[in-house]
């Protein structure tokens, strides 16, 4: 198997990438609702809720790796919303879209709540994901190490 090349994000870039998606919603979308996507979309969503000025901030799971960082077969909601949704403007935010299977379940759960729109944003997109988030700062296919992910 080859070992895919590897980029470390800096906690400094990923700010910086953030603040370029939040200036791309800014500039498109105006969300009532932020919902950031645990674990790695939740430093997006709280430096995103802070640029567009929107305290209505909340969390829900999607697990599709599991322990070593390997797909499962499809995503799995294990933290649902408790949250109304219904005729609002809603916002997704991960850190990355690999495959896309993440965005595409959350979008396909968020619709039964009867928004009245949901866009999605992510700091990097994988130029084979199948489904293509409305705001993203960069595009790559390597494999990315958040700040985060090194203590």
């Amino acid at each position: 198997m080859v070992e895919k090349e590897k980029i470390n994000i800096s906690w400094e870039e990923l700010h910086k990438l953030t603040l370029e998606v939040g200036k791309q919603i800014n500039n498109n979308f105006k969300p009532d609702v932020l919902i950031g996507l645990v674990r790695g979309g939740l430093v997006p969503a709280r430096i995103l809720s802070s640029f567009l000025n929107n305290p209505r901030l909340y969390c829900m799971k999607i697990e599709f790796y599991d322990k070593d960082d390997n797909p499962t077969k499809k995503p799995n909601i294990t933290q649902e919303l408790n949250v109304h949704l219904e005729n609002l403007n809603v916002l997704v935010i991960d850190e990355v879209c690999d495959t896309g299977s993440t965005l595409k379940t959350t979008l396909e759960y968020l619709k039964k709540f009867n928004p009245k729109d949901i866009k999605t944003a992510v700091i990097h997109l994988k130029p084979h994901s199948i489904f293509k988030p409305d705001f993203h700062a960069d595009t790559t296919d390597k494999w990315i190490i958040y700040p985060w992910e090194n203590p």
